[in-house]
């Protein structure tokens, strides 16, 4: 049986590794990237099932890297999810 296949896209090594743990536990074959340049190479050569990106990243953000993966790929991913993180400071 193949195993679906996601790209995790975060330049934030800690959260690419928890987010590829997670998806590993859940049986997915994963593979990372660590900027949306790469993470668009990547998809232009392979296919993914699932793609997960942080939505706020240095050079290409995750909604550029989406726009861009469906307008010059074919086959881009059907399914996408966007992680931004939020800073919940003291709350008053």
């Amino acid at each position: 049986m193949n195993r679906a296949h996601a790209l995790v896209v975060d330049d934030e090594i800690h959260s690419r590794e928890l987010l590829s743990e997670l998806l590993q536990a859940m049986r997915f074959e994963v593979t990372e990237a660590d900027s949306g340049s790469e993470a668009l190479e990547r998809i232009r050569k392979s296919r993914y099932d699932i793609v997960i990106t942080d939505w706020v990243m240095p050079g290409m953000d995750g909604l550029s890297l989406i726009k861009q993966a469906k307008a010059s790929t074919p086959m881009s991913p059907s399914s996408w999810s966007r992680v931004t993180p939020r800073s919940t400071g003291p709350s008053r």
